[in-house]
Formats: structure tokens, C-alpha cells, sequence
């Protein structure tokens, strides 16, 4: 290519790059002007920010909120009053507790009378029902009324004046506000009250037939106005919109006592039992649950059926859950076809003694519907029935059916410390292992130098304290070498010990069917029950975990048995292979290290 034909390519490229970029630019600043007149145009464009609001008062200053529904006289006034002083405080009804008929022979009555915990609620409805109002619907529907800024001036006051008395009504007819669809009253502190009409919604729409806004009037400023959808929709859908949908609020910090009864809950053996013919319950087992302390933390048992160590932040997660419950609906008031005159399960949180009553929270359970998707709940201070959604109650009903659940998953117990700190509460470890089984002589803490272990030659290593902090290291009785306290081998181990747990509890006592590959026993220091003292004597217990020669495949996850004695009873699980091989694993590691110091 000649160079004045490059030459003459390069400028018109230069040319039409320069020439799109002013079509972009003025292009640009069309669809801005457009947008601009759009917003301007619209009654509900969204205003430009610049309108005063009709009134400014404190959200502290609303007192009470009163809406009329001229379009559809059958329809009641909403009536909004805030709580005078402090929130409900608890315990203030006394409420007879009702026995479920149907547990009537599997629970006792745990009180006759007591106090519910009360409700929170800044905002009261009183009309056209009695509840309390949804605290987060109420702070934003409080913050507008008390401060409402329109979007946008549709008619001026100046516009409205200049027309005659009928024609201004006539005029206000164009946006529904002669013949409003809701009149909002408000009165604020001093007596103070401002009112604003609703009329028709506008043309414009956030999605689908949504509106974004509606047109308002105010004897405040006369003029016909715009005001977001959002400011407006809880008081037009009224009082279902506004109560507050939580079943039975409670602090859950406060509880101390937990029973679960539910049809087809767990028998004492943890196996499932169906309801009988006839509504019956079948072998219906309650679960009792008391919280034992809460420091150095919280700490929970189960109680019924069988007294063991609970898993404490699975219950403070179920406590949270019913704390929390929300409903998706209010329903009627037909206890019988809920299945709530004689409910297919209960739920008694006790709070507090009280002074002179217990504060307890109690909840009825009833049917679910025919989809299985949600289930029909009241409280015991509220006649109301609730639709809640049933993934809300599945953990209690899981509770319910299967308390194993519930029990704890740790194998040591929390009191012996964790990492450096079980090192300084331990007063010996024993581990024996040997292809085939172990054949098992005594039992754990029959007294002697030995807790009962294995015969027959199996392979027996054993860690015990030394001076200064150290581990002496011992293979089949012989010393084998000397770890000191700050060995790196020694912190995994302790590591090791303390991230042992179940991944499911299965059941409770021993297996006699099936034979141990693996024997450990960790003896805790006498008269010591780790760093943190506790009256809790099964903490200065043995314990004793054997490895059974049963296991199963889970999703891929290869999982072994095991089964723990310690703080006083039985458990067996299931653990992933893996975290066991962790263990042994660094177990290993501090053999090697005792053998290389050793033959130094």
C-alpha cells in the first residue's frame, strides 16, 4: 500500500471514531432530558427531593394511628396506640395451663398456674382486633408519618384555590381524594393531629399492577401530592399487615428447663413410635431437658429418658427457634380443626421461678396441612392459631422423635480443659491396639495401676506425667522415652484429643455383639477435675472409648464406631474414619519422637 493511501485510511478512521463519539455523547444527553421531563411529568416519578415534608415531629411525639375506610363501609377502623412507659413486662397475666388430654398419662402437670413472659411491643392494634404490632413494621411506618415527604406536586394549592367549591371537588375526584380509600389520623404528643387522605394509586408502577405511589391530600398543605407506596401499604392492608406474627416470644437466655412431648416422639431406647388407631399416642416419650450452669459457659443434660450430658448448642439453637417462631398466617379461631383442642404435641419452656408464680412459656402443637408444608400452632397467652411454616419446627420435631439428638457429642468432658489445658488434667493415657479383637479384662477405674485393658499380648502404649511438665512415654510396660511439655508432637496430640466427637450419637450401653479393635482410656488427675473445679464428680471419672469392629459407608464418608464410657454412662456413634486417623496419627508421632529421644 502506497503511504498517502495509509495516510488518507487513518485520518477517516479518525474521522468516524470522532463523529460516533458525538452521536454517543449527544445521544447520551437526549436520553438524559427525556428522563429528566419523564420524572417531572410523572405524579409519581419519584420528585426530585427538593418538597418539604407536610409536617416534621419526633417519632417519640406519635402517639396513636387511626384509619378510616370510606370506600368500604363495612370495613373497621384500624386503631394503632403506643405501649404508655416501658414494653409489656413478664410475667404480668397469670394463665391456667390446660394438660393435653392425649399425654395426659406419659407427663405430669408441671404447674397449675404461671406467668407468661410478656410481650414487647412498642405498638398495640386495637382495633379492629387486639395484638401486638410488628416492632419492625411499626419503627418504619412511625418514621415516615411522623416526617411524610411527597414525591412529587401534582395540583398546587395555588391551582385549588383559584377553582370554585365544586369544581375543586370535582378536580380532587380525578385523584380519588373526594371519595378517599383510606383517611389516616394521627395525634402526637400535646395533642397535636394531622391528617392525611389516600386516594387512588398512580399510574406508575414498581413491577406488575404494584403501585409505587398514591395521591394524598392534607389540610396541612392543600394540594394534591404523591407519596411512595411503601410509606402507605402496611395501613391500607391493615391489621393482619401490622400485628406482630412471632407465636410465643421469649428470652431464650432465660430458660432453664425444657419438655418436649410430640406424637410419634422417641421411646427410651431412641426408637421411633407412630400414633396408635384412634388418635392414640402410641409408646409417646417426653423429653426433659435442665440447664446445669452457665459458667464458665452454658451447660444442658437431658433428663428424660435417660439422664446424660447434653449437646448444649444444639438445645440453645432450638431455644432460639421457638423464641423466634414466626407464623405465615393468622388463622380462625376453631381449635378443633387445627387439631389444637387436643394437640398432637407441647412444647413448656420454664423461664424463672417468679416470685410467687413460675414464668414459663408453653406451646400447642396441632395438625399440619395436607402438604405437609405447614403446621397449626397457638400459644398458651394467645387464643389466636398460627400457620407456620413447618422447616421452622423441624428441629424440635426431630428433637422429639429422636433425643439421641440431643445428647452430647463430645467424648471428653469440657471441664478437663482443652489443648495445653487437658495436658494439665490428665493423669495418664493408655491405648492398645492389635489386629483382630482385644480381648477386654476389668473395667474402667476397678482401681490398680491399670484401668482394666486388654490381655493376650496385645500392643499397650501408655503416656504418663513426668517431672516439669514432661510425658514419659512407655511401650508394653518398658520405658521408651521422654517427651517434653512444649513438644510439637504433644500439641497435636492434645489437639487431637480434644476435636474427638461423634458425628451422631446411636444409642446408649454397651454392644455386646460387637468386639473391640481398639482399646484408649484416659484417666483424669485424682481429685482434680481439670483446671475449672466443678461439683460435677463424673467429670473426674475415666473414660474409656473403644473402637468396635463395625462401620458403615456415608455419602462417600467412610465412618467407624465407637463407644465411650464416661461421665458416668455409656454412649455409642459413629465418627468419620478420618478424624480418628488424626488421632492415631499423632499418637504415632509421639511414639517416634519417645523412641528417637530415647535411643539418644
Amino acid at each position: 500500500m502506497r503511504p498517502e493511501e495509509a495516510r488518507e485510511r487513518r485520518r477517516n478512521r479518525q474521522r468516524w471514531l470522532t463523529t460516533g463519539g458525538l452521536v454517543l455523547l449527544f445521544l447520551g444527553l437526549a436520553i438524559y432530558a427525556w428522563v429528566e421531563r419523564r420524572s417531572a411529568e410523572s405524579p409519581a416519578g419519584g420528585g426530585t427531593g427538593s418538597l418539604a415534608a407536610f409536617w416534621e415531629m419526633d417519632v417519640s411525639e406519635l402517639q396513636s394511628i387511626r384509619v378510616e375506610y370510606p370506600r368500604d363501609p363495612s370495613r373497621a377502623e384500624l386503631v394503632l396506640v403506643r405501649n404508655g412507659g416501658a414494653p409489656a413486662k413478664e410475667g404480668q397475666a397469670v394463665v391456667r395451663y390446660s394438660p393435653v388430654p392425649r399425654f395426659s398419662r406419659v407427663t405430669q402437670v408441671p404447674f397449675v398456674t404461671y406467668r407468661p413472659p410478656g410481650r414487647d411491643a412498642s405498638w398495640q392494634i386495637t382495633g379492629p382486633l387486639k395484638a401486638p404490632a410488628n416492632d419492625n413494621v411499626m419503627t418504619s411506618l412511625v418514621r415516615n408519618l411522623a416526617k411524610p415527604v411527597p414525591e412529587a406536586e401534582v395540583r398546587t394549592a395555588t391551582e385549588l384555590a383559584s377553582e370554585t367549591t365544586g369544581r375543586e371537588q370535582q378536580l380532587l375526584g380525578d385523584y380519588g381524594l373526594e371519595r378517599p380509600q383510606a383517611i389516616v389520623h394521627l395525634e402526637f404528643e400535646g395533642g397535636r393531629q394531622e391528617e392525611l387522605r389516600v386516594g387512588d394509586a398512580t399510574p406508575i408502577t414498581a413491577w406488575g399492577d404494584i403501585p409505587e405511589g398514591y395521591y394524598v391530600y392534607t389540610p396541612a398543605r392543600r394540594g394534591v401530592y404523591t407519596l411512595a407506596a411503601s410509606v402507605l401499604d402496611p395501613l391500607l392492608k391493615g391489621a393482619d399487615s401490622l400485628r406482630d406474627l412471632r407465636v410465643g416470644p421469649f428470652d431464650p437466655a432465660k430458660a432453664n428447663r425444657v419438655r418436649i412431648t410430640w406424637i410419634g416422639s422417641s421411646s427410651s431406647n431412641g426408637s421411633s413410635s407412630s400414633p396408635g388407631a384412634g388418635g392414640q399416642t402410641g409408646r409417646v416419650q417426653p423429653v426433659l431437658l435442665e440447664r446445669l450452669s452457665e459458667q464458665p459457659e452454658v451447660r444442658w443434660q437431658v433428663l428424660s429418658p435417660a439422664k446424660v450430658p447434653a449437646d448444649s448448642a444444639r438445645i440453645q439453637g432450638l431455644l432460639a427457634d421457638l423464641a423466634s417462631l414466626q407464623a405465615a398466617s393468622v388463622e380462625g379461631a376453631d381449635l378443633a380443626r387445627y387439631g389444637l383442642d387436643n394437640p398432637h404435641g407441647e412444647v413448656v419452656v420454664w423461664l424463672s421461678d417468679g416470685d410467687d408464680l413460675p414464668v414459663a412459656r408453653v406451646f400447642y402443637l396441632g395438625t399440619g396441612t395436607p402438604d405437609g408444608n405447614y403446621i397449626y400452632v397457638r400459644a398458651d397467652d394467645d387464643p389466636t392459631v398460627y400457620r407456620v411454616d413447618a422447616w421452622r419446627l423441624e428441629t424440635t420435631r426431630q428433637n422429639a422423635r429422636d433425643w439421641l439428638g440431643l445428647v452430647s457429642r463430645t467424648i471428653l468432658p469440657g471441664m478437663w480443659g482443652w489443648s495445653k489445658d487437658l495436658a494439665k488434667s490428665l493423669a495418664e493415657i493408655r491405648w492398645w491396639t492389635k489386629p483382630g479383637q482385644v480381648e477386654e479384662a476389668g473395667t474402667p477405674g476397678g482401681g490398680g495401676d491399670k484401668a482394666g485393658g486388654p490381655t493376650g499380648g496385645q500392643v499397650e502404649n501408655a503416656l504418663l506425667p513426668g517431672p516439669d511438665g514432661s510425658w514419659r512415654v512407655l511401650q508394653n510396660g518398658q520405658e521408651a522415652g521422654v517427651l517434653r511439655a512444649d513438644a510439637a508432637e504433644l500439641q497435636r496430640l492434645w489437639n487431637a484429643l480434644s476435636s474427638l466427637r461423634f458425628e451422631r450419637v446411636t444409642g446408649l450401653g454397651r454392644d455386646s455383639r460387637a468386639g473391640t479393635v481398639e482399646l484408649l482410656i484416659l484417666r483424669p488427675q485424682s481429685g482434680k477435675e481439670g483446671e475449672n473445679a466443678s461439683s460435677d464428680a463424673s467429670a473426674s471419672l475415666p473414660v474409656e472409648i473403644r473402637r468396635l469392629d463395625t462401620g458403615s459407608q456415608e455419602s462417600g464418608t467412610r465412618m467407624i464406631t465407637l463407644e465411650v464410657d464416661g461421665e458416668g454412662f455409656t454412649r455409642r456413634g459413629e465418627m468419620a474414619e478420618a478424624t480418628w486417623q488424626e488421632l492415631e496419627g499423632a499418637w504415632q508421632e509421639v511414639l517416634d519422637k519417645a523412641r528417637g529421644a530415647g535411643s539418644r
